[in-house]
């Protein structure tokens, strides 16, 4: 039920119809000097819904989830200004359930004042009172001005006003070596600790109990500082001492890579509470890895443990997501007809030529990305599965596709870097919103019928194209990736974006949207 609807009736705005998260910045950039607060007031009380990131830089966009917005250095003081504003004019706390701050930390003088007017702020005993339903995540980047007593000083006045609300401290980009400790004594309510940034390989010798969910890259960690009710562990490029003998009664999701001498962790925490698992590149010292009594595992990923694993793989009863990457795929046997019908996302990444011709895969499938490999095949008998959303197929060098059926459910078609020779044969269905055909080696596409509500387009060949086309007949379209070359032979509405994208390889935005990286 919308909180909109409890308002006095002259200030009624239903917002949450037509508005997007952007949509709300802009009002409240715009409207924060009207002398009519009706429509800031709406705008505030949809804002109690979301989750609000405020950032000192625009574009460090760190969180994952759709239902956030971000504010910028001005409009994050207009922001608590209009909270305290409707507090003292209505006597209605009207605050975010979350909010994320995110600050570079640095001797800048624009960051200075912005951290001094945050920190003042939520310091005010009176302001921070109605922040006391609000929880706070802290993202803190380090430039490298700031020494370790400067940071820890801006961390001492920021806990003075959200230390007890604080669930999550995030470091990146380098941050310097800090005494864990002190920190977590500051915030002694954190359930979540990311050092994924520090400079150098960093010991921790102690966690909070309260700590259940625990990020860590390029450190030294004692197994025996972990709680018995650590729930999530990430360890990168790491070493885990006196982890032997650990084992983690409530663990749900595990993530290694490039840890040595976890072969004894690992097999004392294959339970029946994981819901996540992933092992990358990492030494098992025993055989017969099984995953098949995993009964609530939903997303495994496996990267480069075909020499340690074997190649028979038993896939869990509940899986969701089965990611595999691995040079010998081939040689490892997936019985896909007896993967189960709860996956919807399967991803296949090998070294060497894997066919797919005649695979019969899982019916319920949303994603499939099937990479790498380099092998020159048919693909006639390739099945889409038939309720397939994003289907990615890349660097297997296949030529001929007069037989490639898609089904009508896509949205997303990426057939980059294989060896296409001819696309007309091919029937896109209407419902794809973005197409990737970029990096193969047809001349023309002289009678190709493009899906009819497609959004994003990439052409960009080898080579610059033969003909002409005319794209207005797409009234959806909005981005073409395309060769300078080959802009004067194809027509476009105005309203296109073109992007002369004159090296295939460098895509950062969504040609290759299916490489996934640790963190």
């Amino acid at each position: 039920m919308s909180l909109i609807s409890s308002l006095p009736y002259d200030i009624i705005f239903h917002l949450e119809d037509y508005l997007s998260n952007s949509d709300l910045q802009t009002l409240l950039s715009v409207f924060i000097d009207f002398h009519d607060k009706s429509i800031l007031l709406a705008t505030y009380v949809k804002l109690s819904e979301k989750t609000i990131v405020i950032s000192d830089t625009p574009g460090n966009e760190l969180i994952s989830e759709t239902d956030h917005v971000y504010l910028d250095l001005t409009n994050s003081i207009q922001f608590f200004e209009g909270i305290i504003l409707f507090d003292e004019s209505y006597g209605t706390n009207i605050v975010p359930k979350r909010i994320v701050l995110d600050f570079n930390l640095s001797n800048d003088t624009m960051f200075v004042e912005f951290h001094r007017q945050i920190v003042d702020l939520l310091k005010n005993v009176k302001q921070s009172r109605r922040f006391s339903t609000s929880t706070f995540d802290l993202i803190l980047r380090d430039t490298g001005t700031l020494s370790t007593k400067e940071i820890l000083s801006f961390l001492r006045g920021l806990s003075l006003g959200i230390g007890p609300q604080t669930t999550g401290i995030t470091f990146r980009d380098s941050i310097a070596s800090i005494d864990l400790r002190y920190v977590t004594t500051l915030f002694n309510s954190i359930k979540c600790i990311d050092l994924n940034g520090f400079r150098k390989i960093t010991r921790i010798d102690y966690l909070p109990q309260s700590v259940g969910k625990v990020v860590f890259k390029d450190v030294q960690l004692d197994g025996k500082t972990l709680s018995n009710q650590t729930k999530s562990l990430r360890l990168k490029n790491s070493v885990f001492d006196h982890s032997h003998n650990i084992c983690l009664p409530d663990i749900k999701e595990l993530a290694l890579c490039n840890v040595l001498d976890i072969s004894s962790f690992v097999r004392n925490n294959l339970s029946r509470t994981l819901v996540s698992l992933e092992l990358d590149n990492v030494e098992l010292e025993f055989d017969n890895l099984s995953f098949h009594d995993l009964h609530n595992l939903e997303h495994l990923k496996l990267i480069d443990l075909s020499s340690e694993l074997g190649y028979e793989f038993q896939c869990p009863p509940l899986l969701h997501l089965l990611y595999i990457q691995d040079k010998y795929l081939p040689y490892i046997s997936i019985d896909f007809p007896l993967l189960p019908e709860t996956l919807t996302c399967l991803t296949l990444k090998g070294g060497l030529p894997f066919k797919f011709d005649n695979k019969q895969f899982p019916r319920n499938l949303n994603s499939l990305v099937l990479q790498g490999g380099g092998g020159i095949f048919q693909c006639e008998n390739f099945k889409c599965p038939p309720n397939l959303q994003s289907l990615i197929i890349t660097l297997q060098k296949f030529r001929n596709v007069h037989k490639f059926k898609l089904v009508k459910t896509l949205r997303e078609v990426n057939l980059s870097s294989n060896n296409i020779k001819k696309i007309s044969t091919i029937k896109f269905p209407s419902n794809i919103v973005t197409l990737c055909l970029s990096n193969n080696n047809f001349l023309n596409i002289k009678g190709v019928k493009f899906p009819y509500r497609m959004e994003q387009i990439d052409l960009t060949q080898k080579y610059s194209l033969i003909g002409a086309y005319d794209f207005t007949q797409y009234n959806w379209l909005s981005k073409a990736n395309i060769f300078a070359s080959d802009c004067n032979k194809f027509v476009f509405n105005n309203k296109v974006e073109i992007i002369n994208d004159y090296d295939w390889r460098v895509d950062k935005q969504w040609k290759n949207r299916e490489i996934e990286f640790f963190y």
